[in-house]
């Protein structure tokens, strides 16, 4: 009996010096005291980031599609940011008008959405006309909270673009002063 517990003891003992030696080890641990200087921080409602992002930067198309001779192609490139190219273009412009038309016929559409020598530009999701205007810098009071996901540039026309939505197929006809197509169609 004596041997067992000499043994418990001893057991006892070495258990609780190896529990010793690892909690001194996290202790002293200085990954424990290190902080991410870049981590977000959360305080009440509000977060605050590094990156600074307006929200016209987050709601931009996705896809670009030209309409030619009857087929359509993605359009993409390494060099040249097609997206980022029309926003320039049309935050230098001003919109005179903006009207509303709806299109009843899948048919009539389709064949305004698929007209020749014409740039799609494509969302994802559908955003409404008061996210276009913080994206392309824009003040178009009317039609605030209607929605759209997709913008059509006639290159044909250099006035005219359409915001047109494939939910309910209702067109908005954006009149601008004066829009320059060259650096799009080059």
């Amino acid at each position: 009996m004596k041997l067992r517990n000499v043994l418990l003891h001893s057991g006892l003992t070495i258990t609780v010096i190896i529990s010793i030696f690892f909690t001194a080890i996290i202790w002293l641990n200085p990954a424990t005291f290190q902080r991410n200087s870049k981590a977000t921080t959360a305080t009440g409602d509000t977060f605050q980031n590094n990156d600074h992002k307006k929200i016209g930067d987050v709601f931009l198309p996705t896809q670009t599609v030209l309409n030619e001779n009857d087929g359509l192609y993605q359009l993409s490139s390494s060099r040249i940011d097609l997206v980022q190219l029309f926003r320039q273009q049309l935050v230098k412009q001003k919109v005179q008008r903006i009207s509303r038309h709806d299109y009843r016929s899948l048919t009539d559409y389709q064949s305004l959405l698929k007209q020749s020598n014409a740039v799609v530009f494509n969302y994802g999701s559908p955003i409404t006309v008061k996210i276009f205007n913080q994206a392309f810098k824009q003040k178009i009071n009317k039609y605030q909270n209607l929605k759209y996901n997709r913008i059509l540039v006639p290159l044909n026309n250099k006035k005219v673009i359409y915001l047109m939505n494939d939910a309910d197929k209702n067109v908005f006809k954006v009149t601008f002063n004066k829009l320059s197509w060259h650096k799009l169609k080059k």
